[in-house]
C-alpha cells in the first residue's frame, strides 16, 4: 500500500470465521450435531445437566486454547481417541489453527440468524400461540385473519408473514423465513397484545426474548447494555423452563413436561462474552450468505435437474451475473450526468476562525 509517499507491505490475518452452527463445527473439527458429544457447546465445557441449571456465562468453564490443543493431541492415541471425541465433542485439529493469530477457540462466533431468527424465536412464538389458543384468548383463525390484514409498512409488505398452520405449532416450528419471523415477532405485540394480560408470565417470557433480540441486533452497544443483556438472557431461560410445556395437545403425556433448554438457547448465555471480544454480533451474522444461497435453492426447485446440479447452478449463476453487470453498465451510460450551476470552494483558515462574515460558500 502507498502510505504517506512510501510503499508499505500491510499483512492481514484471519480474525473470525462466519458460519452457521453446522459449518462452524465442521471447520473447527467439533462433533457435528448437538447430540453427538458429551460436551455439546463449542464455547464451553458444559454437560447437559449444567446447561439445564445455569444461565450465566461465568458459571461455565470456557474452552481454553492450550487445553483444547492438548485434547486434540490426545486423539493421536488410538486407545483413548474415541473416549476423547465423546468426552470433549471434538474430532481433530482444525487446519486454521496453524495460522499465527487465529484459533477456533474464540474465532468461531455465534450466528444470530440461525440461533435466534431460525431457532429460538420460531420455537417460542409457536409455544406462545399454542398457549394462547389453549387459554382461549383467541383462535388460530382469528390470528391468521389479523396477520393477513395487518397494516404493514411500505417496505415490510414484501416480507409479509404467511398464515400459520396448526400442524406447525404442534411441532414447535414455523414455515417462515428469517425475515418473516422477525417481522412477525416485532409486530406480534400489536397484533395480539390486547388479548393477553400484561402480567401473564408466558407473554412476559416472549417480550423478554424480544428485548434480548433487539440488543443483540444493535450495530453499537454499550457496557451497560451488555450487562443488561446477560441479565435478560438469564431471566428468559428461567421463564422458558418454568412456563412452557413440551406439548399443548390434549391427553399427550408431554403436555405435563416442562420445556428444556435447547442448545441454541444455551448459546445465548455466551453472547455477552463474544460481544466484548469481537464487538456487536450483527457484523458476524449469515444473513447476506443466506440471501445469496436462496437464489440457488429457488433455481434448483425450478429447473428440477439432478444430473450434475453444481455445474448447472454455477453456469446459470454466471450467466445471470454477467447480465446483471451488463445491465448496470448500460444504465450508467444512459443516465444523464447532472451538474450544479453553483461553484463550491473549500474553507480556508480565515473562514474557520471567522465563519462566513457576510461571505457565501456558494456563488
Amino acid at each position: 500500500m502507498h502510505i504517506s509517499g512510501i510503499d508499505r507491505i500491510v499483512q492481514g490475518t484471519l480474525s473470525a470465521v462466519i458460519a452457521d452452527n453446522l459449518g462452524s463445527h465442521q471447520i473447527g473439527c467439533f462433533k457435528i450435531g448437538f447430540s453427538k458429544g458429551f460436551r455439546k457447546c463449542r464455547f464451553c465445557l458444559a454437560v447437559d445437566d449444567d446447561i439445564q441449571c445455569y444461565f450465566r456465562d461465568n458459571q461455565f468453564i470456557a474452552r481454553d486454547k492450550i487445553q483444547h490443543d492438548q485434547h486434540c493431541d490426545g486423539l493421536s492415541l488410538e486407545s483413548i481417541k474415541e473416549h476423547l471425541e465423546r468426552l470433549y465433542g471434538i474430532t481433530g485439529t482444525s487446519i486454521l489453527n496453524e495460522l499465527s493469530h487465529f484459533h477456533v477457540i474464540g474465532g468461531l462466533p455465534p450466528d444470530v440468524i440461525h440461533d435466534i431468527l431460525e431457532g429460538i424465536l420460531p420455537f417460542v412464538i409457536s409455544k406462545v400461540i399454542m398457549y394462547c389458543i389453549k387459554s382461549k384468548f383467541f383462535t388460530l383463525k382469528t390470528l391468521n385473519h389479523i396477520i393477513e390484514n395487518f397494516n404493514y409498512g411500505h417496505r415490510e409488505v414484501i416480507d409479509k408473514p404467511c398464515t400459520i398452520d396448526y400442524s406447525q405449532l404442534n411441532k414447535g416450528k414455523m414455515n417462515h423465513s428469517a425475515v418473516q419471523i422477525w417481522l412477525l415477532a416485532i409486530n406480534l405485540p400489536l397484533m395480539i397484545g390486547n388479548f393477553i394480560g400484561e402480567s401473564d408470565p408466558v407473554w412476559h417470557c416472549f417480550t423478554t426474548l424480544l428485548q434480548i433480540s433487539r440488543l443483540i441486533f444493535l450495530e453499537s452497544i454499550s457496557d451497560f447494555e451488555i450487562v443488561k443483556l446477560g441479565l435478560l438472557i438469564e431471566e428468559f431461560c428461567v421463564d422458558n423452563k418454568v412456563h412452557f410445556f413440551q406439548s399443548y395437545k390434549r391427553d399427550d403425556p408431554k403436555s405435563k413436561l416442562k420445556c428444556s433448554i435447547i442448545p441454541k438457547m444455551h448459546h445465548l448465555v455466551h453472547y455477552p462474552r463474544f460481544i466484548k471480544l469481537l464487538g456487536p454480533l450483527h457484523s458476524f451474522w449469515c444473513m447476506r450468505f443466506e440471501a445469496k444461497h436462496s437464489y440457488f435453492k429457488q433455481l434448483q426447485r425450478k429447473i428440477k435437474n439432478f444430473i450434475d446440479p453444481p455445474y448447472t447452478l454455477f453456469k446459470r449463476h454466471q450467466q445471470w451475473q454477467c447480465n446483471q453487470f451488463r445491465s448496470a453498465v448500460e444504465m450508467l451510460l444512459q443516465s444523464p450526468i447532472l451538474t450544479s450551476p453553483y461553484k463550491v470552494r473549500l474553507l480556508d483558515a480565515v473562514d474557520v476562525m471567522f465563519p462566513l462574515q457576510g461571505k457565501s460558500l456558494l456563488y
